[in-house]
């Protein structure tokens, strides 16, 4: 093994210039080698033109020197224990020697391996202050990939680059294809998603319309509860229904098929409808359920299809509220040249079946049951501005209701008499009363004017008519005697005629109030009296 002699810093700085001599690519800086502990410029060599300038510290570059023999004598087997006993015991330079001879420095494989490796070997400390400048390139390429830049990459050049170098750029330009590629997946991923999301918003605009305009339009054909009961539950077009106890309310205008016959259809249509937007309204309000138009009647219940503990009391403050709009249905009939309109309800509570009834081609929801049939009987009882309940009404909600006059009937189809009851008004939070002012005095029609009257049957009169005469009269109320005794609430048709038995109009309808039998009397509330019939009774001919 050769020998090296001891080393110095003259021999270490001439190893450097050979060794960097020996390199086949030009090295372009200028070394300088210094002793920070005695001052000064040791050695200096300017290796083809000077374009750096790179400074060594002597005890620097010592503590390398003995690092880099310690790893070659580790590596043939030494104990750390006697390295430290070498070093402190035979000195830094006879280290040198021995590390130099064991790893057979002349072998040029050995030398360069040993050389290249930052911060060990001789050219080590040479080469650190460039592989420095190079890690805080890296550092600096690597601080703007974090921050996002994956268009960076690490410039390397054959042969010109260290091994560590290469290999860490290499690995660096790896990663950064890596993630363009997965950003650029990301990218595609993500505009797949956006399209997805504003085809998903656009659908979803599609259906909150369709929802709307449906709702909108479910809106005008039925209540809002019975169109949340279909389209809100998975089983609410589904066919059947289920047994119930709502309170059942039958409105009808009084005389209507009489004024039907003499208005055009177009006027008679714009009537109805302003009567029924005021109706609907109030209805609405009071959360009660629109079953039916039937023409100028409204079938409605109250508890179905959601039930509610009141009710029995909200229907019949519904109905007071109905009535006590019609002045305002009255002054816009007025305001148009429309007659005046009169309006009976009726109200019962008791069972019945409710839900969807029909066929899977056309349905629709509604009600059966007996109590449907007892509200209608009930309301045909009525005069105009009246309403009548039944029994099972007035029982839900007896302390609370003003009562006026109260009657026993047998509706047609029951067998047995029911009790009846005339409501003007309901006490406690539903507060609402009507005004039952009424003008008990009749004005006596003198001479008493010829009347004929007939039965109405299905809102048509009878064939047979019954004389009379018309002795008191102050609208809408009158008394007529005749012979003829009738049973109460019967409704009938009146044709009038002057002093002279000239006919003047048959446009009268009336129900039956009252009979008094001894007087042979027929007590009479008009529920329709014809505009000519009206101007006569009120002009001085009368």
């Amino acid at each position: 093994m050769p020998n090296f002699g001891p080393i110095t810093s003259k021999t270490i700085f001439e190893h450097l210039c050979a060794f960097l001599d020996g390199l086949p690519t030009p090295s372009t800086l200028l070394l300088n080698f210094t002793d920070k502990r005695r001052g000064g410029l040791l050695h200096r060599r300017l290796f083809n033109g000077s374009t750096a300038r790179i400074e060594f510290s002597l005890t620097i570059l010592t503590a390398i020197f003995a690092l880099s023999f310690g790893i070659i004598l580790y590596l043939q087997g030494i104990k750390i224990e006697q390295l430290s006993a070498m070093l402190f015991s035979r000195g830094l330079e006879n280290l040198g020697q021995e590390a130099l001879a064991r790893a057979n420095f002349l072998n040029h494989a050995a030398w360069v391996l040993f050389l290249s490796i930052p911060g060990i070997g001789f050219i080590g400390g040479l080469k650190r202050k460039l592989f420095t400048l190079r890690l805080m390139y890296i550092v600096d390429v690597m601080k703007k990939i974090t921050d996002g830049d994956h268009t960076q990459r690490i410039h390397i050049s054959p042969g010109n680059q260290s091994i560590l170098y290469t290999h860490i750029g290499r690995m660096i330009n790896t990663l950064t294809d890596t993630l363009n590629k997965e950003e650029a997946g990301r990218e595609q991923a993500n505009a797949k998603l956006l399209k997805s999301l504003d085809q998903e918003r656009a659908t979803t605009q599609r259906l909150d319309k369709a929802n709307r305009v449906i709702r909108h339009t479910f809106g005008r054909y039925m209540s809002p509860d019975v169109m949340e009961a279909i389209l809100d539950r998975p089983d609410g077009l589904k066919l059947g229904g289920k047994k119930m106890t709502v309170t059942v309310m039958m409105t009808d205008l009084r005389g209507f098929t009489s004024i039907s016959d003499r208005m055009d259809s177009e006027q008679l249509l714009s009537m109805l409808n302003m009567y029924l937007e005021v109706m609907t309204k109030i209805i609405l309000d009071h959360k009660g359920t629109i079953i039916e138009f039937l023409g100028d009647g409204i079938l409605m219940l109250f508890g179905a299809p959601f039930n509610r503990p009141d009710d029995p009391q909200r229907a019949v403050r519904c109905a007071l509220k109905m009535q006590k709009s019609m002045e305002q249905v009255n002054r816009r009939n007025r305001k148009h040249g429309f007659p005046e309109l009169a309006m009976g309800v009726g109200i019962t509570t008791g069972d019945v079946v409710a839900g969807n009834i029909g066929s899977n081609i056309r349905s629709k929801y509604g009600v059966v049951g007996t109590s449907i049939n007892l509200a209608a009987r009930i309301e045909s009882l009525t005069v105009g501005g009246q309403i009548l309940i039944s029994m099972n009404t007035y029982l839900a909600c007896e302390n609370l209701l003003r009562i006026g006059q109260q009657f026993d009937t047998t509706p047609k189809g029951f067998k047995k008499p029911i009790a009846i009851y005339e409501v003007t008004g309901i006490g406690g939070t539903y507060d609402l009363y009507l005004d039952v002012t009424k003008n008990e005095h009749l004005a006596p029609v003198s001479p008493a004017k010829m009347v004929r009257f007939s039965l109405l049957r299905n809102k048509y009169p009878d064939a047979i008519c019954h004389d009379g005469w018309l002795t008191s009269l102050t609208l809408p109320n009158a008394e007529i005697r005749t012979i003829t005794m009738l049973d109460e609430r019967s409704d009938i048709q009146i044709q009038l005629f002057d002093n002279r038995g000239v006919f003047v109009s048959d446009q009268l309808y009336g129900k039956v109030t009252a009979v008094d039998r001894k007087k042979k009397i027929l007590e009479v509330t008009f529920t329709s009296v014809h505009p000519d019939a009206r101007a006569y009774i009120e002009s001085d001919r009368f």
